[in-house]
């Protein structure tokens, strides 16, 4: 459905911020319900069950259920608020490396500032942050985690934090919309050590949708990120890290393990590479950024109120304080808090 011109434009923009709030919790609920039963109801049938064939089911528990089953579900909540059909541009080739290679500096960017948060919090507290989706992977095929991590992940997630959520908010403030999205998406991942650069990348992925209005630019840079720290993850997955750190020189590593460390170590050296290309193009083309206004544009006041001063913003925030919160108390769980289990 398109935006009425005799809407109010305010009163839209709270109502399109509401359920985009409410679909981002009803995710969230749907996901640990969905895995709960499966967790319940298919686990037990698979038990015994080794390889191939284990690693699917457990992903399917995990992933399937969030992709194919709660996501589909959040979207009929989002669609509720109307949403405004963005004009498609193509992006020359030039430019879609430039964003390429800014992707990578801004989820490294990211990354350093997340570790230093991370870092001054355990210094003061001894805590940290656990990110839990390199542990989700740690012994599950190899080809099958890169077909979800690299691949699968990043199609989804464009899908519900660019497209779903900037196409209904757009109207109304067209930088708003990109920052608040990206944020919101930084958030979703629920750890401070993901938390700053999937914001950061949110933000650009943002941009190069409203600026393009096609989702497929940004999905393919998506994957293309994601691609690199599925290669990292894989090789650091099989290194042997006991083997190196029993070897007292590089000469006498193995050689299987000797060529994991140098394929990881390659791999590292061109991820560095793309960052400072990535700095480099940065600087170059900051000053060429101009985000489209939206048809119903309001002042950074009245986005401010009508995004944060709604039932769903408000839920959705205290979802991602309670999904930090967990981050660093694993075994915490509202639920025994209120006694409620």
């Amino acid at each position: 459905m398109m935006l009425d011109e005799q809407y109010n434009p305010e009163k839209q923009s709270r109502r399109a911020w509401l359920f985009v709030g409410l679909g981002l919790v009803v995710y969230y609920v749907l996901i640990q319900l969905f895995r709960t039963l499966f967790k319940i109801y298919v686990s037990p049938l698979t038990d015994g069950m080794t390889g191939l064939g284990a690693d699917i089911v457990s992903m399917l528990g995990t992933f399937g259920v969030m992709y194919f089953l709660a996501q589909p579900l959040s979207y009929l909540v989002m669609r509720i608020a109307p949403r405004e059909k963005i004009e498609e541009k193509k992006l020359g080739f030039g430019k879609f490396l430039v964003f390429f290679f800014v992707a990578f500096f801004f989820m490294f960017a990211g990354a350093m500032i997340s570790l230093l948060i991370n870092a001054v919090v355990s210094g003061f507290t001894g805590l940290s942050s656990n990110e839990s989706v390199s542990e989700v992977f740690s012994n599950v095929d190899p080809i099958l985690m890169f077909a979800i991590s690299a691949v699968l992940g990043p199609i989804a997630e464009e899908l519900l934090f660019r497209k779903f959520i900037i196409d209904r908010t757009h109207a109304f403030g067209g930088t708003f919309s990109v920052v608040l999205s990206g944020v919101m998406f930084g958030l979703f991942h629920g750890n401070i050590q993901q938390m700053i650069g999937a914001a950061a990348a949110g933000m650009l992925f943002g941009y190069i949708y409203l600026k393009t209005g096609r989702i497929r630019y940004s999905i393919i840079i998506h994957i293309g990120v994601n691609s690199f720290a599925s290669l990292v993850q894989l090789f650091t997955n099989k290194l042997g890290l006991a083997e190196i750190s029993d070897a007292a020189t590089l000469g006498e590593m193995p050689g299987d393990v000797m060529n994991t460390f140098l394929a990881l170590l390659g791999s590292e050296i061109v991820y560095f590479c793309f960052v400072v290309i990535g700095i480099v193009l940065f600087c170059v083309y900051v000053k060429e950024v101009r985000i489209p206004k939206g048809r119903c544009e309001l002042t950074a006041g009245k986005n401010l109120k009508s995004a944060f001063l709604n039932v769903g913003t408000i839920l959705y925030l205290l979802l991602c304080a309670y999904m930090v919160v967990c981050s660093f108390y694993p075994n915490f769980s509202l639920l025994k808090l209120l006694k409620i289990v």
